[in-house]
């Protein structure tokens, strides 16, 4: 019989926050959600002296933090010339940009952290469907050099073989400076070093539902009109990064 299951979660105990910690009266920033992201702000706060408190419904890292391929990549969803008309040159030479550094951001957590989730730069290959986006790579492989100073490959039909031992796709596009890694593991390494090198507190609670913003006030007094948002569930990543 077939075992349908998330295989990065059999590779790792997920821990659930503290459901025994009382909510703190005060915290200088409270973070919702104990994924990637809200894990990843606490600890840098945290070590800048700030009070933080990590508010999750449900274990460490459920939804898209421990669901995902594994693959921290550089780039956006969308294609580079489509965001240069968007965006313009520049703004889009920033996200390009922010997006190569935020691999080597989660390579430096890892390294700090000490936290065992398989990281490699193995790099990552993508596959031409027909033979217009090939022509499309060979495109986007000259905008990522002169514009973001980022070094693609491009292999051809011929040579497709050597990657993946098949030649059925029309040709390939290789990103050397890609990396995997199990991110089950690594959402709960991020969540491992809280009392250590960090020291924010996660706690289990209610899933959010609404914020009252009139009771919020910084040490300096009120911090100015609010405005009002409502947590309806879990977003999915539309840039690539981690997924």
């Amino acid at each position: 019989m077939i075992k349908e299951q998330n295989f990065w979660l059999t590779t790792v105990e997920m821990p659930a926050a503290d459901g025994s910690r009382a909510l703190p009266e005060t915290a200088d920033v409270a973070v919702i959600g104990a994924g990637f992201t809200g894990l990843s702000a606490a600890r840098v706060l945290a070590k800048v002296g700030a009070k933080v408190t990590v508010l999750e419904g449900e274990t460490i890292g459920w939804g898209a933090s421990s669901r995902n391929g594994g693959m921290v990549l550089p780039g956006l969803k969308l294609g580079v010339n489509q965001l240069i008309s968007m965006y313009g040159r520049e703004r889009t030479q920033r996200m390009y940009a922010a997006s190569v550094a935020s691999i080597d951001c989660v390579e430096r957590i890892v390294r700090e952290e000490n936290i065992a989730c398989d990281f490699a730069r193995c790099g990552h290959l993508e596959v031409a469907c027909k033979q217009a986006h090939f022509d499309d790579y060979a495109r986007q492989v000259e905008v990522i050099r002169r514009e973001f100073n980022h070094e693609l490959k491009i292999v051809p039909r011929s040579e497709l073989r050597s990657e993946i031992g098949s030649d059925i796709y029309y040709g390939g596009m290789v990103d050397e400076g890609s990396v995997g890694l199990n991110p089950a593991r690594y959402v709960a390494g991020l969540y491992g070093i809280r009392d250590c090198t960090a020291g924010f507190r996660a706690i289990r609670a209610s899933i959010l539902r609404q914020i009252d913003f009139s009771a919020l006030h910084g040490r300096h007094g009120n911090l100015g009109r609010p405005q009002r948002h409502l947590a309806r569930g879990r977003r999915r990543c539309a840039a690539r990064g981690v997924r």
